[in-house]
């Protein structure tokens, strides 16, 4: 693009990178999270009659496992027609963003700022799966007071004659206790997190257990422990369980780290979340460890599977037979392929979306992969996403964009994708160190000072120097008060 200044005959050019209307939908679904990107799917199931959810095949499947429809004869939409007029190709409410990101450069480093998404509360998050489960509406209303009753463990600690009581007393409905027990299995099997509606431990991770492939040996004995030797479970008897068993050690510690991977307090990351203050996020990765190695998955609870309407199509090829003749039919002709190739730039954006994801995760996984696998902070190596650009050869706005609105969830917690980003400070030796095990080694220091001499702050960068990590005294200052450390006289003791 050229222009002339006000002032004299000055000639400019710039270079202007311009987003197709695919390539913003790409992005727009990029940002959103889990959740968010459920909803969004949802919306465009409404708006777009092109586009319907494939109830044919599991709705927690990989779009990639999806068959493509038969539509790729000359005879079709094409594909590339209208991709780059956003008009044929955007519905109304979204030509505003589209025009407003052609000034933005897709290579900005940071990329869009985007808040991250808070979560539910616990009893938001059940009822809103409930919504989604066909049930009668007799049962929903059942199964939503079931849903009140649950603790924020996940546990369900009323007793059942307890709450077909409260259901008669409260609201009228009569049901006996083991069509309230068959609802809650249901709801057991189907509501996530999993486990939760669960009576007690035991029951809760039997439920996780159960949602596995019980093909593998492993897993079989994992259930059988919870389900037949629980206290020697809690106990850690574990030489008792080997006896009664009659199996490896090899065998056992297989079974116990699938044991570890569950969670006995399902809904343990929705404690303390309240409607006014909500902190908690749904993951839209989850790392599971399998034969010492870290596995990345994508959570596609919330991502219903999607195909070409079948009769759409065959109204298009109807339509397009008769609109040689009738004008009217070939308006009618242009509204279906409008839909159409909406609908199907949709799905391709969809599986951008998840190549995509997976990508850059699964290469910041293995940079990370000793804090994946033992939880500890101070294993942090030094990463940033320019790091991760080199990596997987996508752009770093395209790695912010991940960073910044997603979170993974592993066997020691749900974190932000941006946790697994740290910056570095140079050893003596010229060799990085991240920030969080610098702090790690500026906490030993304090834990291990004599109280009645608490190390002063420049005493501590000297200490830190000495083992290889050269920082400023007001570094050391910062990194102490961001860990809540007070400084040396009010840490001193009689």
């Amino acid at each position: 693009m050229m222009s002339i200044g006000k002032k004299g005959q000055r000639l400019q050019q710039r270079q202007e990178q311009r987003l197709s209307p695919q390539q913003m939908l790409t992005i727009k679904m990029l940002e959103l999270p889990a959740l968010d990107l459920h909803n969004y799917i949802m919306h465009e199931l409404e708006e777009n009659p092109a586009l319907e959810m494939d109830s044919s095949t599991s709705e927690n499947a990989s779009i990639e496992e999806e068959t493509e429809e038969s539509f790729a004869s000359e005879d079709q939409p094409n594909r590339e027609s209208d991709h780059d007029d956003p008009e044929a190709f955007l519905p109304p409410e979204e030509l505003e963003d589209y025009y407003s990101w052609q000034g933005r450069r897709a290579s900005d480093e940071e990329g869009p700022r985007r808040e991250p998404r808070v979560q539910s509360t616990l009893h938001d998050h059940l009822l809103e799966q409930l919504h989604l489960i066909d049930l009668p509406e007799d049962k929903k209303q059942v199964a939503e007071f079931l849903i009140w009753n649950i603790d924020d463990d996940g546990y369900l600690r009323q007793p059942l004659k307890n709450i077909v009581l409260d259901l008669y007393l409260t609201h009228g409905i009569s049901v006996s206790e083991s069509e309230l027990e068959e609802l809650l299995k249901h709801l057991q099997e189907v509501l996530d997190p999993a486990g939760v509606g669960a009576r007690n431990p035991q029951e809760a991770i039997m439920i996780q257990l159960n949602r596995l492939d019980d093909s593998e040996e492993a897993v079989q004995l994992a259930k059988k422990i919870v389900d037949k030797h629980f206290d020697d479970l809690v106990k850690h008897r574990f030489d008792k369980l080997k006896e009664k068993l009659r199996v490896d050690e090899e065998l056992l510690k297989e079974a116990m780290g699938i044991i570890r991977m569950t969670n006995p307090k399902p809904a343990a990351a929705f404690r303390g979340v309240s409607r006014d203050a909500v902190t908690q996020v749904n993951p839209d990765f989850i790392v599971r460890i399998e034969e010492d190695k870290p596995r990345v998955m994508l959570n596609k609870f919330y991502e219903p599977k999607l195909r070409i309407s079948e009769s759409i199509l065959r109204m298009y090829e109807e339509y397009k037979r008769r609109a040689k003749e009738d004008p009217e039919a070939a308006k009618t002709l242009e509204f279906l392929k409008k839909k159409i190739d909406r609908a199907r730039w949709f799905r391709d954006s969809l599986l951008e979306r998840e190549k995509t994801l997976r990508k850059i995760m699964e290469a910041i996984v293995k940079k990370q992969q000793e804090f994946v696998m033992t939880g500890d902070r101070s294993t942090l190596q030094p990463l940033t996403m320019k790091d991760i650009s080199l990596e997987t050869g996508y752009d770093i706005s395209t790695v912010s964009r991940v960073a910044n609105s997603k979170y993974v969830q592993t066997p020691f917690g749900i974190f932000s994708v941006k946790d697994f980003f740290t910056h570095a400070v140079k050893g003596k030796d010229g060799q990085s160190i991240s920030v969080d095990r610098v702090k790690q080694r500026l906490k030993e220091l304090i834990n291990s000072e004599d109280k009645k001499k608490p190390y002063t702050d420049e005493e501590l960068a000297r200490r830190l120097k000495e083992m290889g990590i050269n920082i400023a005294r007001r570094t050391v200052a910062k990194y102490r008060e961001q860990m809540g450390i007070p400084p040396a006289r009010q840490r001193r003791e009689v």
